[in-house]
């Protein structure tokens, strides 16, 4: 299974997600959240589309929002034909198997390049004089190559799935300025929490209205780091009480998991399970763990 879902040009700003929020009753900006999360947790099903089991009132925790309201916007989905019988309408034509499991975009590239020599009757022996004696690269293995590294390069804190969430909150049909995602990129590196210190100060300025005023996502930095600030105060004063800002985070998550079977990838790998490749642990306190969902063992 692969970690990644294809997300199409345009889908943010679709219609029918502004219809879906009109006929819940709540804002825009919570029917993409949402929509997102369904197509993260069909992504990550075994039968992949699949959203069977899918609990409202862990959407609601994830989202920070009201669970009334995440059922109204399930119904609406449903009646708009976006989901059907468990499952994400479409899927299989949005995911195209082929590039969903192995990608051998390389080997299709040069099958294609065979067959043109030999409709143009170029034998396999003859090499063009014209010809780089180098491997040839496909421009968009190349461009994937490049990708890779640069992400690589940088962060991983889940700053690029960040960073379209909060564009998506505020309502930006279109991005402010070229780069608008390397503002969460330093916060992030500057220590701020995507859960406890972003989303909550992107949302407080949505709900006073300073967020109306914004031009770009700079102008949210300094409410961003007060309520970084705050939440470090408050872990090196253990004014948390019963339970540490790690523990009450977890919490909820590892609930969401027992009774649903909800989670999301960017938490590492489900409780239980040896993480795939490239996929980080989970993090959650192990004796937090054996507390709500018991003794498990690892699964492959």
């Amino acid at each position: 299974m692969v970690d990644w879902f294809r997300s199409w040009h345009g889908a943010p700003t679709d219609t029918k997600l502004t219809l879906v929020a009109r006929k819940a009753g709540v804002t825009r900006a919570l029917a993409v959240a949402t929509w997102w999360l369904l197509l993260d947790t069909a992504s990550q099903a075994e039968d992949r589309g699949s959203i069977a089991g899918t609990d409202p009132e862990v959407i609601a925790c994830a989202l920070d929002a009201d669970e009334d309201h995440i059922r109204a916007l399930m119904d609406a989905f449903e009646q708009r034909g976006m989901i059907a019988a468990g499952r994400v309408q479409k899927w299989d034509k949005r995911q195209p198997k082929r590039e969903r499991e192995n990608d051998n975009s390389a080997e299709r590239v040069r099958a294609h390049r065979e067959r043109e020599r030999q409709k143009r009757g170029v034998a396999d022996d003859v090499t063009p004089r014209n010809a780089m004696e180098r491997p040839e690269t496909p421009r968009a293995e190349q461009n994937r190559e490049e990708q890779n590294k640069a992400e690589e390069a940088a962060p991983r804190e889940g700053w690029r799935d960040v960073g379209p969430q909060i564009v998506a909150m505020l309502g930006w049909d279109q991005l402010p300025t070229p780069r608008p995602y390397s503002a969460v990129r330093q916060w992030i590196a500057d220590g701020a929490d995507p859960e406890c210190d972003i989303l909550p100060a992107i949302r407080d300025a949505i709900a006073d209205g300073r967020a109306a005023r914004a031009n770009s996502l700079n102008y949210f930095w300094p409410a961003v780091q007060e309520r970084r600030d705050r939440r470090r105060q408050a872990e090196t004063s253990e004014r948390f009480v019963g339970e540490d800002l790690r523990r009450a985070q977890w919490r909820p998550r590892l609930i969401g998991f027992r009774d649903s079977g909800f989670w999301l990838s960017e938490w590492g790998a489900k409780p239980g399970h040896q993480p795939r490749a490239g996929q980080a642990p989970c993090g959650a306190p192990a004796d937090l763990v054996s507390e709500i969902l018991g003794q498990m063992e690892a699964v492959g």
